[in-house]
């Protein structure tokens, strides 16, 4: 019980990369049926995991977790829960069908009111302090339901998800890079945060390409060539700033590592497939470092959750290592 009471937040963002990561996998590995489904459902039990013992940890620590949400860093990853649910309800659609699409809306309207709520406590009470990278999953991860949206014959409410995310994604960017390289002062615990500016530009890549894979929306290919360019930016942010912290100190907010490198090989791999084959060699290689970065993080989670006295670093002791 104490090992759920150490659950923080964030850890549902590993369960929404870990459930993306099966997805991806599962597709990109289908000329080795057992093996896709397999690694598929060791991706999907992974993750329904982490997010029953989270929820549990909800219920059972209720003080705790309502202090957690004085700090902004656990509003603006708390839509990551509903993203998670979405992506795993199309694991679900084959067996629970209806049971299925009505997980998937719920998930989906919640996440719809919690930008509403945060909108509300921080856009309208505005305070440049608090505004984090992750504020991108606020305002952008919803694009998750155009991911998702096919598997549950409804294009009809991806389409409007998609066109808001991507000009949330143009407005807020400005002010979360003057915030990051102009004010500066991240804590470190809050650093690897800045993993998620690699996530919107392919996030939206992938919904796009869901509704032309399925004929609803035709390429337009300055659109695609915006959204690489972003892409390939971010992406070399990520490996410049990102990549390094993976090794410092283990923070709960290293979740933030594992989502963003999940989409960016999931709209690689589905931009090789649909439009541009020469780009095949590169969805695989970030297929891999995909899969390492997951498994990494997963691998420095569960040591913190369950072997305390071989990694109990906080991250007031990160702070303490890297000043010294």
């Amino acid at each position: 019980m104490n090992v759920v009471k150490r659950i923080p937040i964030g850890i549902a963002g590993l369960a929404l990369a870990l459930a993306s990561l099966g997805n991806n996998l599962w597709f990109a590995l289908g000329d080795f049926g057992f093996v896709a489904t397999v690694v598929r459902v060791v991706c999907g039990f992974l993750a329904t995991g982490i997010l029953i013992a989270l929820i549990t940890r909800m219920f059972i620590d209720k003080d705790a977790v309502i202090d957690d949400y004085r700090n902004v860093a656990v509003w603006t990853v708390t839509p990551t829960i509903f993203m998670a649910t979405e992506v795993l309800s199309t694991y679900l659609e084959p067996y629970l069908g209806i049971g299925a699409t009505f997980l998937w809306a719920l998930a989906l309207t919640l996440q719809l009111m919690w930008v509403g709520a945060f909108f509300w406590r921080y856009v309208i009470h505005f305070d440049i302090n608090n505004v984090l990278p992750s504020w991108l999953i606020v305002f952008v991860g919803y694009v998750v339901g155009t991911t998702t949206s096919i598997t549950f014959d409804a294009p009809f409410i991806g389409l409007p998800l998609l066109v808001s995310g991507l000009v949330c994604y143009v407005l807020i960017s400005p002010v979360i890079m003057y915030r990051f390289f102009i004010v500066g002062n991240i804590e470190d615990d809050l650093q690897p945060l800045a993993g998620i500016i690699l996530a919107p530009a392919n996030l939206c890549m992938v919904g796009y390409l869901a509704l032309v894979g399925i004929g609803y929306l035709e390429p337009m290919w300055w659109l695609i060539k915006v959204l690489l360019a972003c892409s390939a930016t971010s992406f070399v942010f990520y490996l410049l700033y990102c990549v390094p912290r993976m090794f410092r100190p283990f923070c709960p907010t290293f979740s933030g590592f594992t989502f963003p490198i999940v989409i960016t090989s999931v709209a690689i791999t589905q931009l090789s497939h649909l439009l541009i084959p020469q780009l095949t060699l590169l969805a695989r290689v970030l297929q891999i470092m995909a899969t390492v970065v997951v498994v990494y993080v997963f691998v420095r989670y569960m040591i913190y959750l369950f072997a305390p006295d071989a990694q109990q670093i906080n991250c007031e002791i990160a702070r303490r290592d890297l000043d010294s």
